[in-house]
Formats: structure tokens, C-alpha cells, sequence
């Protein structure tokens, strides 16, 4: 019964987890083509608003620009209180539950590049 809960908790977790990060980037977009079939996440708005405000330009942002950083960083901003929230919140629930049990989780990394 007691891996059941965890199983539970672990999968609501990665639920969470998952849905937030289709808000951020859509893996789905691979190639620049990708993104006339596919919505983007946030990370095209970072995209775009680098190309609004970029640039060679020696000039100060234009209003629109700057109403546009201003509504990108308000979606960022709620994305990050999300996040906050979930590791907060959801994760010591699963932490503890996974002590409770004895399960510890293995991270993989990566062999460093040579």
C-alpha cells in the first residue's frame, strides 16, 4: 500500500511537472519549420522579444517593445511562482514520502565532454 502512495504522488508530480514545462518550450519544435505546426511556449517569447529589442540599433526600446517585455515577464513571473510552488509544496510531499520507504533517487549524469 505505501508504494502505491508514492507511485501516486510521484505520477501528480510529474504531471505537474510535465504541464509546466509544455508552457515553457514545446518539444514538439525541432526545426524552425516545427513552429508553423506547433504552438510555441514562453521560450518563443523570449525568442521574439530578443529580436524586438536586439539588434544593431543604438536607440532606446520602443514603447511597444517595452509593453511587450512588460507582458512576457508577467507569464514568466506566474510560470516561476508555479515552480516555486512545486518544489516548495509538492516535492518534500513526495521527499517524505519516499523517506518513509527507504527510497532514494539515483541522478545520471551526464560523462563530462572531452
Amino acid at each position: 500500500m505505501k508504494a502505491k502512495a508514492l507511485l501516486v504522488e510521484t505520477q501528480a508530480l510529474d504531471e505537474k511537472l510535465g504541464a509546466l514545462q509544455d508552457k515553457l518550450i514545446n518539444l514538439k519544435v525541432r526545426a524552425n519549420e516545427d513552429s508553423l505546426k506547433f504552438p510555441l511556449g514562453v521560450d518563443g517569447d523570449l525568442a521574439d522579444l530578443a529580436i524586438i529589442t536586439g539588434g544593431d540599433a543604438d536607440a532606446a526600446p520602443t514603447a511597444a517593445a517595452v509593453d511587450r517585455f512588460a507582458k512576457v515577464k508577467e507569464i514568466v513571473d506566474g510560470y516561476q511562482t508555479r515552480w516555486n510552488n512545486l518544489v516548495a509544496n509538492d516535492l518534500p510531499k513526495v521527499q517524505k514520502i519516499a523517506d518513509q520507504q527507504n527510497v532514494h533517487v539515483l541522478i545520471l549524469k551526464p560523462p563530462p565532454a572531452n
